[in-house]
């Protein structure tokens, strides 16, 4: 960095001329005339090694000032990307803790889905037999495939008529109703 100068850069030049004129006013000496001339090309000399180093000095100062005002605006748009980023990464650690939050659900629900499979696995064969032990003594025949449906869909054996006939049982009805249904079409040989 430059040394710093007087406010007024000339002022020692001017004062020094001012000396020198009022010393050899009057003087008629070539010598003295020579001495003042080249005092004179000297204080020139000096005056505008000065001014170049002050404009130089500025030059620099600009320079600076330039660059702290990139800084600053750099500080800024560092700050708002840094917000930008602390957001994002907010943003990202929520997600992440839901992700783990649904992966430990997804492990619950395929042990729970595990247990049905096996509860299943037990109690079909179970239904299986109770409803083939059903239609072997009432002579009722289910399709399993309409179980689930509204309408619930069967064959009964008549073996006093001998047919065997297709009937079905609206399951929006009360229960008392769908039982009622099936036992009228369930034949009774006694009664016959």
């Amino acid at each position: 960095m430059a040394a710093a100068y007087p406010a007024e850069p000339f002022k020692q030049a001017d004062s020094l001329l001012t000396g020198m004129i009022e010393s050899y006013r009057g003087s008629t000496d070539a010598a003295d005339m020579a001495d003042i001339q080249s005092l004179l090309e000297t204080t020139v000399k000096i005056a505008r090694d000065r001014e170049y180093r002050v404009h130089n000095n500025i030059k620099e100062l600009s320079q600076k000032v330039a660059g702290l005002e990139a800084a600053a605006v750099y500080s800024d748009a560092k700050a708002s990307h840094e917000q930008r980023m602390t957001a994002i990464n907010s943003s990202i650690a929520e997600v992440q803790q839901e992700q783990q939050q649904l992966q430990q659900r997804q492990k619950q629900l395929l042990a729970n889905k595990e247990q049905l499979v096996e509860q299943q696995q037990v109690v079909e064969p179970d239904k299986l037999n109770r409803i083939t032990l059903y239609a072997n003594i009432t002579g009722v025949a289910f399709e399993y495939s309409s179980l689930g449906e509204q309408l619930l869909q069967a064959t009964v054996s008549d073996s006093v008529r001998g047919e065997v006939r297709p009937v079905s049982i609206d399951r929006s009805q009360p229960t008392f109703e769908q039982v009622n249904a099936l036992w009228n079409e369930i034949p009774c040989p006694a009664l016959e």
